[in-house]
């Protein structure tokens, strides 16, 4: 059985209805939950959060179920005069391709080396990564995109990936460390070496055991120590101090991390954890 449960619902006294030609909507849709922020960009500050969570749901036709239900009693998001729609994909089917072989008749093979693709099923998606020299592929599920279009008929809706807005983040933190970012179910490791991408990848987990094995394994693979390498973790589960404590057992220095300092956030996010929702906040000046 399929049920729905509203976790997060805040609504800054900035957010002025009447003014929703001017604010940017984001999506992150994710097989068990969406999230949802408006950002106004006159102030470059976000102004409206929600989340839902979801069980039952395995299959895209459920999901769109979920998002119907949500649609139907959500005036705000029924509205259709945004300046803008984005929408964030989480899962683990995306491909980065340096510049120098970028190739787009080829982008489907590529994308097929990680990910399953069906042209009867899916549309390509990509992100350019100008800063990063690559671009992202990344496939979308036919059904929810013409949902997606049908509630926004006049605004053009971009799609992006959730290891882009994660990549995004991560170059403005400027900093060369190892990088967690923590979804239902699975979890993105990323690693920027002076403004290069040395590792991005995906991986599924059912324990914080699999996290620590897989954290492992990668660092082991790119040669960091344990004992020198800073690790920073995001994270939209509730349980990010045991995984932060685990992962201490075994590396020296790990720290939770916070918000895009580049944004503004009023004093009503303070009910939002600031290691939450990393990736989606990101996703403002990925798309800028």
């Amino acid at each position: 059985m399929i049920a729905i449960s509203p976790s997060y619902k805040i609504k800054d006294q900035a957010f002025d209805v009447n003014l929703i030609a001017k604010y940017d909507l984001y999506l992150q849709l994710h097989i068990n939950c969406l999230h949802l922020c408006v950002f106004d960009t006159e102030e470059n500050q976000c102004i409206l959060f929600e989340s839902y969570d979801f069980s039952g749901v395995e299959r895209t036709a459920s999901l769109l179920d979920c998002l119907k239900g949500i649609w139907e009693n959500n005036h705000l998001l029924t509205a259709g005069a945004w300046h803008k729609v984005v929408c964030m994909n989480v899962n683990r089917d995306f491909v980065f391709i340096p510049y120098e072989h970028y190739n787009e008749e080829a982008a489907i093979n590529y994308l097929m080396l990680n990910a399953e693709f069906d042209k009867d099923k899916h549309e390509l998606h990509q992100i350019k990564h100008y800063e990063l020299d690559t671009v992202c592929y990344f496939p979308v599920n036919n059904a929810l995109e013409d949902w997606l279009n049908e509630q926004y008929k006049n605004i053009a809706i971009q799609h992006t990936h959730l290891n882009s807005c994660f990549l995004q983040g991560l170059l403005a933190n400027e900093e060369d460390e190892l990088s967690i970012s923590i979804h239902p179910g699975l979890f993105s490791i990323g690693f920027l070496e002076t403004r290069k991408i040395k590792f991005i990848n995906t991986f599924p987990y059912s324990s914080a055991d699999d996290i620590l094995y897989f954290v492992l394994f990668v660092m082991d693979e790119l040669g960091l120590s344990a004992a020198t390498t800073s690790v920073t973790v995001w994270s939209i589960e509730d349980d990010i101090d045991h995984i932060r404590g685990l992962l201490k057992t075994y590396i020296s220095n790990v720290k939770i991390g916070y918000r895009p300092a580049n944004l503004n956030f009023p004093d009503s996010f303070d009910a939002l954890p600031k290691h939450h929702s990393f990736d989606l906040f990101s996703a403002y000046y990925l798309l800028r």
